[in-house]
């Protein structure tokens, strides 16, 4: 096996997902194989964030990608996708990692209002068949492996998935040479869809071995600082953030916010980081930091990796409706960082700000973290990355 072609979330503006792609090309080069990124561009998807996201920040993420990215043509359907696996001769096929195993069912793509039925609206990688979970194979003259690596279906209903849908994704499923998933959301997930006969292991992002696949050396901080990276609708009270800012000058600590390719940050810091930006300058700068307090789950990662304290305020849980309780535990944020041991620095705001831990209590999980559990946790999350691809790699070889 010669040449691998990886079908991922490479083309939205978000910094995590580009970095992820890039770790898995630039891992499958290391390992001797011609890796490709197949450039499946889905259209909607794509249009929601050029919408979304400034100019001069589209154009930084276009850059990144002419720069770093191994892509093949840009293909828009799985007949297209096939196409060009069967132009550029792959021996076969990574999709993931990411959120790319997503299906709604289709009673939750409309909704019932004063006015009768509405559609609610989903792109199309949001629901099954597309790319992601395989259905270009059919296409194919020739049949090669096809693997699934650290995917999730993070968000989706899959409980309420049944049928012939839960029958169609349980087949495209076990026609997989090699799965793995990201999360035990989706592994309980996979295991409903094919009745127990997939039940897949639960591996790293590929954030957890950027460092080791892009060649990143670890270099002496200059000087202490510490994120805060808050979205505008998810961000506590602005009164919680000046407090613990303070606390941190007082310890002689620089405050910066990092943005989101969508907003910067709207509250007051030391130093605040502008768009546009670089998903690896994004990076750097959590490398370099002293420790990260924000939302989102990728700059968690970033941060673990290089045994960076952080502190998580989740927005992700499973809610089926308003005056429904929040299912946090179905978060992919809550389960890192409870593989991590670190549910001591977390909490989900969807239970409101009424509760929100102390600035004080914050404070000291940052400057006063467990080094070492820190240290092992992104230790094992490298080791554990490691064997997967290397498992991933002996199945599509014997799958020739």
């Amino acid at each position: 096996m010669n040449k691998i072609g990886i079908l991922t979330h490479h083309s939205v503006y978000n910094f995590g997902a580009n970095l992820q792609a890039l770790s898995t090309q630039e891992c499958l080069r290391k390992k001797g194989y011609d890796a490709y990124i197949i450039n499946w561009i889905p259209k909607d998807l794509h249009e929601v964030y050029i919408n979304t996201t400034p100019k001069l920040q589209c154009e930084e993420h276009e850059l990144f990608f002419k720069k770093y990215y191994r892509l093949t043509e840009e293909c828009y359907t799985c007949k297209d996708v096939a196409r060009v696996i069967e132009k550029e001769k792959f021996d076969g096929i990574v999709i993931g990692s990411d959120a790319v195993t997503r299906h709604f069912p289709f009673s939750y793509r409309y909704s019932i209002g004063r006015k009768g039925f509405r559609k609610v609206y989903l792109n199309s990688t949001d629901y099954y068949p597309n790319p992601y979970w395989g259905c270009f194979s059919q296409y194919l003259t020739k049949k090669i492996p096809v693997c699934m690596m650290s995917v999730s279906s993070q968000g989706t209903y899959w409980k309420d998935i049944t049928g012939w849908e839960k029958n169609k994704i349980g087949k495209s499923l076990q026609k997989c040479s090699f799965i793995s998933v990201r999360d035990s959301f989706t592994q309980e997930a996979f295991a409903y869809f094919t009745d127990n006969n997939v039940i897949p292991q639960i591996t790293p992002d590929p954030v957890f071995s950027l460092n080791q696949n892009l060649d990143l050396s670890e270099e002496e901080k200059k000087e202490r600082y510490v994120i805060f990276s808050f979205k505008k609708e998810t961000m506590p009270p602005e009164s919680w953030i000046s407090q613990l800012k303070m606390q941190f000058n007082k310890n002689n600590y620089k405050v910066v916010s990092l943005p989101y390719p969508q907003e910067e940050c709207c509250f007051e810091v030391d130093e605040k980081i502008q768009l546009p930006l670089s998903p690896l300058d994004w990076y750097n700068i959590i490398k370099d930091s002293s420790g990260y307090i924000g939302n989102n789950m990728h700059p968690i990662v970033a941060a673990l990796h290089n045994s960076i304290p952080v502190f998580s305020f989740d927005y992700y849980a499973v809610r089926r409706n308003k005056k429904s309780e929040p299912e946090i535990t179905k978060s992919k944020i809550y389960d890192l960082l409870k593989n991590a041991n670190l549910l001591d620095n977390y909490y989900n705001i969807q239970f409101g700000y009424n509760n929100i831990p102390d600035y004080n209590y914050v404070f000291d999980k940052i400057v006063s973290p467990d080094k070492e559990l820190l240290k092992n946790f992104s230790s094992s999350m490298k080791q554990q990355y490691d064997l997967m691809i290397q498992s991933m790699i002996n199945y599509m070889e014997n799958k020739k």
